[in-house]
């Protein structure tokens, strides 16, 4: 049963990084941000299905008509960001640590889908604050997964404390969504990844 668990795992690894390869190809042609996202969006879908995994999602219509807003998500699986970027019907734009952008082939498609970097280094904190709100401005979702300040710099996130400041300074409105199921699906501890099914809440886990 191990080895049949470990091979599954493997193949799925495989053909996120065939997408990620393809993609990093295809972002040398000249299409649009949101294009490219689409087109990582619908990878995702065929993969996840493939592997049996299947998203659920709810309460999308409690995003209608709202401006300014930054979504706030748990994190307790490991590929978290990709259930959202496949089946969130918007297009997001995360927040993510100024280390992923370095990462080879990854560090390229992160900025062609729009990230917005963020680092600990407070003399940029006025950089990241302005292209933030340039996003909002534009009537864009800002994504983050607000997490414990660790020690070492490369695995920085927002604090839940820093959140509302940052939300009032940027005249947003901050709405959670709820992962549930991820980490039974694939850990943030363990790479051997098990068919099952996910959901995306909007508003919370009872909402």
């Amino acid at each position: 049963m191990f080895i049949l668990s470990l091979i599954y795992s493997v193949l799925f690894w495989m053909s996120l990084e065939i997408l990620t390869f393809v993609m990093f190809f295809v972002s040398y042609l000249p299409l649009s941000m949101e294009t490219m996202y689409n087109l990582i969006r619908w990878g995702l879908r065929i993969i996840f299905s493939l592997f049996f995994i299947k998203v659920r999602t709810h309460g999308f219509d409690r995003l209608r008509d709202k401006d300014r807003v930054l979504l706030i998500a748990n994190h307790p699986g490991l590929i978290d960001p990709l259930y959202l970027i496949a089946y969130f019907p918007q297009r997001l734009r995360f927040v993510a640590s100024t280390g992923l952008f370095t990462v080879p082939f990854f560090g390229s498609l992160v900025t062609r889908v729009g990230a917005i970097p963020h680092s600990a280094d407070k003399k940029k904190s006025m950089v990241y604050a302005s292209q933030l709100l340039n996003v909002l401005k534009k009537g864009e979702l800002v994504m983050l997964f607000p997490l414990e300040i660790r020690d070492s710099l490369e695995h920085f996130q927002l604090s839940e404390e820093a959140i509302a400041p940052l939300a009032q300074a940027l005249g947003a409105e901050v709405v959670s969504i709820t992962l549930l199921g991820t980490e039974l699906v694939l850990p943030l501890d363990n790479a051997i990844l098990k068919p099952g099914r996910i959901e995306v809440v909007v508003g919370g886990p009872n909402a």
